[in-house]
C-alpha cells in the first residue's frame, strides 16, 4: 500500500514522475529476435487496398493526401505537430502509399525526450516490420527531457489524428506503446479510448497507478482490447507482483493478455518492443 499511495501523492498534481527513467532505456536482458518483415497486398489503380478504408480521412487513388498541412508521406524522420504539440514520426523507406500501413504509437518515460525515445525502442522495429511509429511529448519539463500531465492524453489522440491525415494508416491497426510514466499513460490511454487502437504494449509500469490517474477504475474498456506487458524481475520503480496483478486483471476480464516477464530491472530494449509488436499485430480495432 505504500508504493500505492506514493504514486498517488505523485499524481496528485497532475505530474507522471517515476524516477530512474532512462533517457537511453538499456539492452537490460529480456525477450528478443528478428523476423522476415510482412508482406502487403499490391497497389492498385483505385487507391489504398488490403484493410477497410480510412474513416474521416482523405486519401486520393493516387495515395496523396490532400488534407495534410505538412510533408504528406515524407519517408525518415519528421518533426510534427499537432494542436500545437511536438510530436516525431519516423516512417521507413518501405513505405508505400497506397498500401495500408499499421502504425505504433510510441510514450516516452519520465525525463526522456520523444525523438530519444522513438530512435532507441522503434525505429529499427519499423525497418524491420514495415509500420509507422509516431511518438507525441509530454508537456511536463523533467531533467533533460519531459514527463507526462494527466491532460497529455489528448496531445497523444491529436497526434494521431494528425498523423493520419499525412499516410496512408490504417486506423484499425494502431498499437500504443509506453514505457514507465509513459506505460501509465498507455494504460489510461489505451483503455479509456479503447476504440482508437488494435493493443496496448506497456514496458516497465502497471494497471493500478493508470487507476490512480483515472480516479477509478479502467474496466470495462470499450472493447476487449489485447494488451502486451514486459517487466523486469527486479523493477524497483514498479514491483513486478503490481504489473502481474494488473495483466491478471485484465485476463479475467476477458483481454487478450501476453505477458514478458524478464531477468532486470526498470528498462527497456528494442528486442522487446518488438515482441510485443509480433503478439499485437493481428488484432484489429472494432
Amino acid at each position: 500500500m505504500a508504493r500505492v499511495v506514493g504514486v498517488l501523492l505523485s499524481l496528485s498534481v497532475g505530474l507522471l514522475a517515476c524516477s530512474g527513467d532512462s533517457t537511453t532505456p538499456a539492452n537490460d536482458g529480456g525477450p528478443g529476435g528478428d523476423a522476415p518483415a510482412g508482406s502487403d497486398a499490391s497497389p492498385s489503380d483505385g487507391g489504398p487496398t488490403d484493410s477497410a478504408p480510412l474513416v474521416d480521412v482523405v486519401v486520393a487513388p493516387d495515395g496523396s493526401h490532400p488534407s495534410c498541412t505538412k510533408s504528406p508521406n515524407q519517408k525518415g524522420t519528421t518533426q510534427r505537430t499537432a494542436s500545437g504539440n511536438p510530436y516525431v514520426a519516423y516512417v521507413p523507406q518501405s513505405y508505400d502509399p497506397l498500401k495500408y500501413t499499421p502504425l505504433v504509437v510510441g510514450l516516452h518515460g519520465a525525463g526522456d525526450t520523444a525523438g530519444n525515445f522513438l530512435t532507441v525502442l522503434w525505429q529499427a522495429n519499423a525497418d524491420a516490420r514495415g509500420f509507422i511509429v509516431i511518438a507525441p511529448e509530454g508537456t511536463a519539463p523533467l531533467s533533460t527531457g519531459y514527463t507526462w500531465n494527466t491532460s497529455d492524453g489528448a496531445l497523444v489522440l491529436a497526434a494521431v489524428a494528425d498523423v493520419l491525415k499525412c499516410y496512408t494508416i490504417d486506423p484499425k491497426k494502431v498499437i500504443l506503446h509506453g514505457f514507465s510514466a509513459g506505460g501509465i499513460m498507455a494504460y489510461y490511454i489505451g483503455l479509456a479510448e479503447a476504440l482508437t487502437f488494435s493493443g496496448i504494449a506497456i514496458n516497465s509500469a502497471d494497471l493500478n497507478s493508470a487507476e490512480a490517474v483515472a480516479g477509478g477504475s479502467l474496466l470495462p474498456s470499450p472493447w476487449l482490447i489485447p494488451v502486451s506487458h514486459t517487466h523486469g524481475t527486479q523493477d524497483q520503480n514498479f514491483p513486478i507482483q503490481y504489473a502481474l496483478d494488473g495483466i491478471n486483471t485484465l485476463s479475467a476480464a476477458g483481454h487478450p493478455t501476453f505477458w514478458h516477464p524478464f531477468n532486470g530491472g526498470h528498462t527497456a530494449n528494442a528486442a522487446q518492443t518488438l515482441v510485443m509488436y509480433d503478439d499485437l499485430e493481428t488484432f484489429s480495432a472494432p
